[in-house]
C-alpha cells in the first residue's frame, strides 16, 4: 500500500528492535522493508541512545543541521551501543532467538493446563500471556515470587527477559509461572 501510494513506511522499533525479538529488527520477521526505522532502548543496553535509520535514497535528502540532539554522540553511550551491536553479531542474537523459543514453548505448554490463558503471543524475548481474567493478580503473585513482569492491555502479562537470560533462568521463570497460575 505504501509503495502504491508513495507513502513512506516508518517502523517504530524503539522497544522491539535491536534484537529483542530474535532478529535485529522486528520487521524482518515478515520481510517488511521500512523506509525509516527508529531504534532506542536496547541499542545501548538501556542507556539513553536513539537512532533513526533510513534508506539510502532518504539519506541523500538529509542535510547537515537538519537533525540533532543536545546529547548526541556522547562517547560513553556510543561505546555502549557499539558493544551491544558487537554482541548481537557474535551470537547474542541467536541466543535471544533460542531462549525466546524455549520460553514461548513453555508458556504454550502452561496454557494447555490453565484455561484462563487464552493466548501466548510475541516473538523472541518479547512475549505476552493473554488471560481470560486475573492478569493483574497473576502479575502481583509473580512479583512476590521473584519474577518481574507487567500488565499491559488489561489482561495481558508481558514478559521482557534480559538479553542475557540463560536456559536455567527460563526454566526457573516457567516454574514460578506454573506455581502462581496454580494458586490463582
Amino acid at each position: 500500500l505504501c509503495d502504491e501510494t508513495g507513502t513512506l513506511l516508518v517502523c517504530d522499533e524503539i522497544q522491539c528492535g535491536t534484537g529483542r525479538t530474535g532478529r535485529f529488527l522486528m520487521s524482518q520477521h515478515d520481510d517488511i522493508r521500512p523506509d525509516v526505522v527508529t531504534l532506542a532502548k536496547p541499542l545501548a543496553g538501556g542507556l539513553p541512545m536513539g537512532a533513526c535509520v533510513v534508506t539510502a535514497e532518504l539519506a541523500e535528502t538529509l542535510v547537515p543541521g537538519d537533525h540533532g540532539s543536545t546529547f548526541a554522540g556522547g562517547p560513553f553511550v556510543t561505546r555502549a551501543a557499539l558493544v551491544v551491536l558487537d554482541e548481537l553479531k557474535n551470537g547474542l542474537l541467536d541466543a535471544i532467538a533460542t531462549r525466546g523459543k524455549q520460553l514461548k514453548s513453555g508458556l504454550e505448554h502452561l496454557a494447555k493446563d490453565h484455561s484462563r490463558i487464552t493466548e501466548v503471543r510475541g516473538r523472541g524475548l518479547m512475549l505476552g500471556i493473554k488471560m481470560e481474567s486475573g492478569a493483574p493478580e497473576l502479575q502481583k503473585a509473580l512479583y512476590r515470587a521473584g519474577l518481574i513482569t507487567n500488565c499491559t492491555s488489561g489482561e495481558v502479562v508481558r514478559l521482557l527477559p534480559p538479553y542475557v537470560v540463560t536456559k536455567a533462568d527460563v526454566d526457573r521463570a516457567l516454574e514460578i509461572l506454573a506455581g502462581c497460575l496454580a494458586s490463582l
